[in-house]
């Protein structure tokens, strides 16, 4: 008897461990003192803090302002240099003997910085029912079974989910509730493998009810042997729902497209002649791009995000001989791996259950061009698969056994460098050049300065048009605040910059001045925008801001003109800006001394 209870005990360890793993809130334990003594790596995700940073450290001295005798539900606000979020905190669990523990459930009410990861706990024990408590709050599906495959644990949120109560499930086999097998059951398939299956999308039937999810299976040992699989599930109804009505969005499109010649209907909106600037870099993309239009070789577009790698690939295939066919374009970030392999290559009826023939994104591409954003956000195991139906040009439907061939021209495009994508195992070298066969780098702005001032303007003309304005142009204090400034988020960012200050500007104004830009590009904490003498925020006054500008363009002239030796020309360069306009601040500044 006392071996069977240290069994379950290990078994209740193990359960403990495995599924926590994957449960998406943060979780703290703390003693009767308020100390924390257990919490899961997705607390310090949450809190942006390390492991060292929660050791032997009161919770509310983490949390200020949680009450942790009282603290049922509360919604709390945190900020410091690195985190602003909203969280919200629940006391899920107290129990006053055996040394009063009480555990404390954190999730996020709004998106925090910081990416989301699976969490681990750390190896403290806890009793059985602090796990139960736990596993009972969260809002994921819970699912544990036995060896045999008989169901010993199911959480509220499963019934809410499936229909199902735990009273009537549990000591069940799954293939008695469930239309599966040992085959098409992932609880199942862990058992007999051993091996955990992760991020699996799974439609089944329960009374009728038709339910979507998606996965995760662990398997539980107990002295190196599997002795279960626990699973938890994310219901996937409402987003399947909307990826499926895009699918038939882009369906539509297609059909438009078949159905006239007009160029418009293709979805594009932009062309080489839209691409603006005289740096060298951005004139020696677009020639290359310009080259690369006339052939069918795929083309790798690398870019920060704001630079243009969508207009890019637009631009290619307007300028190509593809030009009246269809232009698709998907975000692979934007889509769950275990969706993109049937967007991309189709469906065929039977491929699992609720399955319908349906036509891939790659099909619906034939005869034009098909744009992968963010390739480098793609698995890697699916990487192998684009990369075999590139190579074949043919693609086969999920649950189909014959292949169809396809005449599709693939722009890719990475927002890391393809390099570094690479050594990260984030992007596979043979899928790299296979699609590198043309390769683009698109500058971000902060190296192509010399074209700022025109597409500012650009940009003027744009809204004047919109707007019914009668912008004429910057105030030069704002074109020195804007060469100063490094454009993290690129031409994407002067755009809206823009778009802000044209909506801010009286009906009769003719120049956009400091003090209709955003509020963040003075933002020294934040973003440092100014080079040299920083512009400040807090209580200083707007004409303190005006002056530094001002007396930080007069040393950069200065410096810019020193160094070489009065030439007008290559000190207007060196600064980014025209050689009339530096003349014209020369003047302004009366200068022409001090050099």
């Amino acid at each position: 008897m006392a071996e069977n209870r240290v069994e379950r005990e290990d078994l209740n360890q193990q359960i403990y461990h495995g599924v926590l793993g994957m449960i998406t809130n943060g979780i703290a334990i703390v003693d009767e003192k308020g100390i924390i003594v257990d919490h899961n790596q997705r607390l310090l995700e949450i809190l942006d803090l390390k492991k060292k940073d929660l050791k032997n450290v009161p919770l509310n001295k983490i949390i200020p302002g949680l009450d942790l005798d009282s603290a049922l539900t509360s919604d709390l606000h945190l900020h410091n240099q690195n985190l602003d979020i909203q969280v919200t905190v629940k006391k899920i669990f107290s129990h006053e003997k055996n040394g009063f523990l009480s555990i404390f459930s954190f999730s996020e009410t709004y998106q925090a910085h910081k990416n989301n990861f699976e969490e681990v706990i750390d190896d403290h024990t806890v009793t059985k029912q602090s796990f139960e408590n736990i596993l009972n709050s969260i809002d994921e599906g819970v699912y544990v079974v036995d060896i045999k495959g008989n169901l010993c644990f199911y959480n509220p949120a499963l019934e809410r989910l499936e229909g199902y109560k735990s009273e009537d499930v549990l000591g069940k086999h799954v293939t008695e509730l469930y239309q599966l097998d040992w085959e098409s059951s992932v609880l199942l398939k862990t058992i007999s493998t051993g091996k955990p299956v992760l991020d699996y999308y799974q439609e089944y039937y329960v009374n009728d009810r038709k339910v979507s999810v998606v996965c995760n299976a662990v398997p539980l040992f107990l002295d190196g042997m599997v002795s279960g699989a626990a699973t938890i599930v994310r219901d996937f109804s409402r987003f399947k729902e909307m990826v499926e009505k895009n699918i038939d969005l882009q369906e539509k499109l297609i059909s438009r497209t078949q159905n006239t010649n007009k160029p418009e209907s293709n979805g594009l909106h932009f062309t080489f002649d839209q691409i603006m600037g005289l740096n060298k870099s951005i004139k020696d993309c677009v020639n290359w791009g310009k080259a690369a239009a006339k052939t069918n070789s795929s083309v790798f577009i690398y870019g920060e995000t704001g630079t243009g790698k969508e207009l890019f690939a637009q631009s290619i295939h307007a300028a190509s001989s593809r030009s009246e066919g269809p232009f698709l374009a998907i975000n692979c970030a934007a889509i769950p791996e275990t969706l993109l392999e049937g967007i991309l290559f189709g469906t065929s009826k039977g491929a699992f259950t609720g399955a319908i023939n349906r036509v891939g994104m790659l099909e619906q591409a034939n005869g034009g061009t098909f744009f992968l954003d963010e390739i480098n956000s793609m698995n890697v195991t699916m990487q192998a698969k684009l990369l075999r139906a590139l190579e074949e040009r043919r693609i086969r439907r999920l649950g189909d056994d014959s292949s169809i061939p396809i005449d599709v021209r693939i722009v890719t495009s990475c927002n890391i460098e393809p390099n570094e994508a690479i050594d990260k195992g984030i992007l596979r070298r043979d899928l790299f050049y296979r699609l590198a066969v043309v390769y683009l780098a698109i500058p971000p702005l902060r190296e192509r300065m010399d074209d700022l001032e025109l597409l500012s303007n650009f940009f003027i003309k744009q809204y004047n048009k919109h707007l019914g304005l009668n912008v004429q142009n910057l105030d030069l204090k704002v074109i020195g605040a804007f060469q100063k400034f490094h454009w993290p988020g690129n031409v994407r960012q002067l755009k809206h910059c823009i778009e802000c200050a044209m909506n801010i500007v009286t009906p009769d104004a003719d120049t956009i001045r400091l003090e209709h830009l955003p509020k963040y590009l003075f933002n020294q904490e934040n973003h440092k925008p100014v080079r040299g003498n920083y512009l400040e925020s807090g209580d200083t006054n707007k004409e303190d801001i005006f002056s530094q500008i001002e007396n930080s363009e007069i040393d950069e002239i200065i410096f810019a003109l020193k160094k070489n030796r009065g030439n007008v020309t290559r000190a207007a360069a060196e600064l980014g800006i025209s050689r009339q306009c530096l003349q014209y601040r020369i003047k302004k500044y009366n200068l022409n001394r001090s050099y």
